[in-house]
């Protein structure tokens, strides 16, 4: 499993850097899992192997999640409660 997962995170990293080093590159924004961002390790980890440090992780949480440990991500962003009815 674990050597799965680092193939998914080089893949993931191989192509935000291909993207990010073209011309006109883009404000890069990935939609990845938790496991393949947290702490620094995944694609984070994959990305500054490839040269890329100018990189942030921010996680979604519900007011109801538990607060993230120091240094789990850079970034938090609330989301309403589950039980909040859409469009409320």
């Amino acid at each position: 499993f674990v050597r799965a997962q680092e193939v998914w995170d080089r893949a993931f990293a191989t192509r935000i850097r291909a993207v990010a080093a073209g011309p006109d590159a883009p404000l890069m924004i990935g939609i990845i899992g938790m496991g393949h961002l947290l702490w620094g390790g995944g694609v984070p980890w994959q990305l500054a192997d490839l040269g890329m440090t100018n990189v942030r992780v921010a996680i979604p949480l519900t007011p109801d999640d538990p607060l993230p440990e120091a240094g789990m991500a850079d970034a938090v962003c609330m989301l309403p409660s589950a039980d909040v009815p859409a469009g409320a």
